[in-house]
């Protein structure tokens, strides 16, 4: 067979980069860097490589180059040190098949996850929209997340309005179309492949984290990402339901306001200020209720 360039586009688009408003700061340590992006066919071959940034990658499109013709199956995406949090990756091949895969799926695997706030169309024939889970992945491992390569075999995620509703809750996905390893080469991470791990105490959150995320997203349940252990990223506001979660400690708090003045978050104080207030306010906020000093509203 000869050899031949053909391309196909890979678009990621991260947890919060590049969806938030305007006058909000960007949300760093969520959009790392893909080290590289590796394609293989249906007999497991490598036919591509590429796509890879050295820094913060953002969303984006990212070429990448096959030597043969050969339909492209599976993709494996290389974290570089700089953590990203994968929203959702989408990919149109050189034959023109397109494929999809969110976030959620990290956390239906076990890996390390967090809200984003992408926005998706939702069921076909809806106007409704919908917001997937981003999924962490990291080379060095500095901030305790546990992946550094995920896989993900196209087929496996591809459900149309007419299809028979999924049954059970996905987890036969992992560790086969699904997969996650420590490293390049290194311990496969979920599936019956696994290895058993001691439970430990593992960080939640980047050291001196001072952000906050707010979300207005009914689907965002600030109780939820503070109860899961596998939970990762910054302090994090539900309006809807009106409690914030410390993600340093994994507490759970109400917001202040009416009826409500003790042991609370003072979201007013918290946005107006990017910090506590003195006098009058202060009395609502939490005795050592953390400064924020950057803020992301969904």
């Amino acid at each position: 067979m000869s050899l031949v360039d053909v391309i196909g586009l890979i678009s990621v688009k991260v947890g919060v980069d590049g969806c938030c408003k305007d006058v909000d700061p960007k949300l760093s340590n969520a959009g790392g860097g893909i080290q590289t992006v590796r394609l293989y066919n249906v007999n497991g071959a490598l036919i591509g490589s590429g796509g890879g940034t050295d820094g913060s990658i953002g969303s984006g499109d990212f070429a990448v180059h096959q030597s043969v013709a050969n339909q492209a199956l599976t993709a494996e995406f290389y974290a570089n040190d700089d953590a990203a949090c994968i929203a959702t990756i989408s990919a149109t091949l050189h034959d023109d098949t397109k494929w999809g895969w969110t976030g959620d799926w990290g956390k239906i695997c076990g890996l390390d996850w967090y809200y984003s706030g992408i926005a998706m169309q939702g069921t076909e024939g809806t106007n409704k929209t919908n917001s997937p889970l981003c999924t962490w992945i990291d080379r060095d491992h500095s901030d305790d997340i546990k992946a550094a390569v995920i896989g993900i075999t196209w087929p496996g995620f591809v459900h149309r309005g007419d299809d028979a509703p999924l049954s059970g809750d996905g987890r036969d996905r992992c560790g086969n179309q699904f997969r996650a390893w420590d490293a390049d080469g290194g311990a496969p991470l979920v599936g019956a492949a696994a290895r058993s791990r001691p439970r430990k105490q593992k960080r939640s959150q980047f050291p001196g984290d001072d952000r906050l995320v707010i979300s207005s997203q009914a689907g965002h349940n600030a109780t939820e990402l503070c109860q899961h252990e596998n939970s990762f990223g910054p302090d994090f506001v539900s309006l809807p339901e009106g409690a914030y979660c410390n993600m340093a400690t994994k507490e759970i708090l109400p917001l202040c306001g009416a009826g409500v003045t003790a042991r609370c978050f003072d979201l007013a104080a918290a946005r107006l200020a990017r910090q506590p207030t003195s006098g009058a306010a202060s009395a609502n906020v939490l005795v050592g209720q953390k400064t924020k000093n950057k803020i992301i509203e969904w």
